[in-house]
C-alpha cells in the first residue's frame, strides 16, 4: 500500500511537471509567434508604433472595439523601437517585457514574471509614394 502511494504520488508530480512545462511553452511560444507577425507586419509598413503593438495584443494593426487584448498582455509591456534608422544597420526591435506567467502546480509559484522576449528585424523603408 505504502509502495502504491509513493508510486502515484511520483506519478502526479510527473504529470503536474508535463502540464506545467506545456502551457508555459505554449505561452512562451504564442507571444513568440505574435512578435514575429508584429515585426513583419511594421518592416513593411511605414514605422509606426501603435500597430505594431496592436498587431501582438490583438492580431490586427487597429484595435478592435471592446476586444481584450491576448493573454492579458498591456501595451506597456511591449516596447517597439527603430534602431540606425537611414544606416544599413536600420531594424525594428520588438520587446515584450514584465509578463506573468501563472502556474497551476501547487510545487511552483503561483505566479512568476517571465523573462522579457527580444526580437529584431531588419527595416527596410517603403518607397515614396508617386
Amino acid at each position: 500500500m505504502v509502495e502504491a502511494a509513493l508510486c502515484l504520488l511520483a506519478f502526479a508530480m510527473a504529470l503536474f511537471a508535463i502540464f506545467e512545462f506545456s502551457y508555459l511553452l505554449f505561452v512562451q511560444q504564442t507571444l513568440n509567434e505574435r512578435g514575429r507577425a508584429a515585426l513583419r507586419y511594421g518592416v513593411v509598413n511605414p514605422f509606426d508604433p501603435v500597430p505594431i503593438q496592436n498587431m501582438v495584443l490583438y492580431g490586427r494593426p487597429d484595435e478592435p472595439e471592446g476586444a481584450e487584448p491576448a493573454l492579458n498582455l498591456r501595451r506597456s509591456m511591449i516596447e517597439v523601437e527603430r534602431l540606425s534608422p537611414g544606416t544599413v544597420d536600420d531594424r525594428l526591435r520588438l520587446v515584450i517585457r514584465n509578463y506573468e506567467q501563472h502556474c497551476i502546480s501547487p510545487w511552483l509559484p503561483a505566479r512568476f514574471i517571465a523573462r522579457p522576449i527580444t526580437m529584431t528585424l531588419p527595416y527596410e523603408p517603403p518607397p515614396p509614394s508617386r
